[in-house]
Order: C-alpha cells, then sequence, then structure tokens
C-alpha cells in the first residue's frame, strides 16, 4: 500500500458514503469491501484485475437500475480503481465512464 493508493481509498469511501442508502442498499458494502481489498492487493495478479472487475460489474448494476448517476460511478470507478495496484491486463472500464451525465 502506498500513501497514494491510501488517498484514493479514503476519496472512494467518502464518495460511497455520500450515496442514499435507500437507493443503493447492500452495493456500499460491497464496493467497501472492494475497496479494501483492492487497497491491501500488493500487485497486479489476476485476483486484482478480479476485484476491478468485480466493481465494475457493481457500478455498471447500481446504473443500469439508476441508482447511481454517471458522474458517481465515473468518480468511484476512478477512486477504487486508483486504490489498487493496477492491472494486470486491460480492463473494460464501467458504461459510465464515457457517458456525460
Amino acid at each position: 500500500m502506498t500513501d497514494r493508493r491510501y488517498e484514493h481509498y479514503r476519496r472512494a469511501i467518502g464518495v460511497i458514503e455520500g450515496l442514499d442508502p435507500r437507493r443503493v442498499g447492500d452495493a456500499s458494502r460491497l464496493l467497501r469491501e472492494l475497496a479494501q481489498d483492492l487497497l491491501l492487493s500488493r500487485t497486479a495478479t489476476a485476483d486484482s484485475d478480479q476485484l476491478a472487475e468485480q466493481v465494475r460489474l457493481a457500478l455498471d448494476g447500481l446504473l443500469s437500475r439508476h441508482e447511481l448517476s454517471g458522474r458517481q460511478a465515473r468518480q468511484l470507478w476512478t477512486e477504487l480503481y486508483a486504490c489498487g495496484p493496477g492491472a494486470a491486463a486491460p480492463l473494460p472500464q464501467p458504461a459510465a465512464v464515457g457517458a456525460t451525465s
């Protein structure tokens, strides 16, 4: 873990805590757990890529149910991905990263 990754982790947690729990439900707990797991990942491996993929799927699910705005999803993706070790292989971004809402 580095100071930079920890700062991104703290920002991600701040965004997650700011989400309306009535809209996102248990997804906030899942996103917190994924943030912590990414932060504690030492190097980019298939396992850390799988964690990032779980983040992407969770964000896409929240977006498809209109429980998260595109801006929130982009911010969460940026912070959550940055608190991890990077990617061992190229990863697709959530649908919202290219959206303008």
